[in-house]
């Protein structure tokens, strides 16, 4: 069967293809994949768990990345977790590194009210780092509560979001970002990025 590659435009013949975050087209699709594609329809991605009944969803930053339903756009390939402070953090200027995509059995098309927290603090030498937190509602991207300042780095802080509108649906790719407008103020450290669902 032959898969294309979205972004290069390579066309490669193969007997069978992971399943990732990584986009991909099948041509020639066979009738016994289209098939099992149908028996498997309502089951969850294989990303590490069922997540449709969970309250909550995370990641945490580390040489080994404890994903729990919540994942960057860099992977585990791209991005180079830094040990910071007596622990495990990312670096908020790693490429794809603050673009996080929701599991989808957890949110997708029916916007349900959230909370997202992030643990942060800034980078040894104390620059000046912030960033807004942009998400996919169900009027497209917007961003939430304005621009946030990473206070110091005594210590670990940690920054709230209620969002009431949220569709993630991929629509760009990602969910949300935490976006410093280019690279002068991403000079901090990230620890976790927690999503929760408010209420009941």
């Amino acid at each position: 069967m032959p898969i294309v590659n979205p972004l290069t435009g390579e066309i490669r013949k193969v007997d069978a293809h992971p399943l990732t975050i990584a986009p991909f087209r099948a041509l020639e699709v066979p009738e016994t994949l289209r098939r099992q594609a149908q028996a498997n329809k309502a089951r969850a991605l294989p990303w590490g768990g069922d997540f449709t009944k969970a309250k909550s969803v995370s990641i945490t930053m580390g040489g080994e990345q404890g994903e729990k339903g919540l994942h960057t756009l860099s992977g585990d390939s791209i991005a180079q977790a830094v040990v910071a402070y007596g622990g495990s953090a990312r670096a908020g200027n790693v490429p794809g590194g603050n673009l996080f995509i929701v599991d989808p059995g957890f949110l997708s098309y029916t916007s349900t009210p959230i909370e997202i927290t992030a643990g942060v603090r800034r980078n040894p030498a104390n620059d000046n780092a912030g960033f807004k937190l942009v998400y996919e509602s169900t009027n497209g991207f917007k961003t939430a509560g304005g621009w946030y300042t990473v206070p110091d780095n005594k210590q670990w802080h940690t920054v709230k979001w209620q969002i009431d509108d949220a569709q993630f649906v991929n629509y760009w790719g990602d969910n949300f970002s935490l976006a410093s407008d280019g690279d002068k103020f991403n000079k901090y450290y990230l620890q976790s990025v927690t999503v929760t669902k408010r209420g009941d």
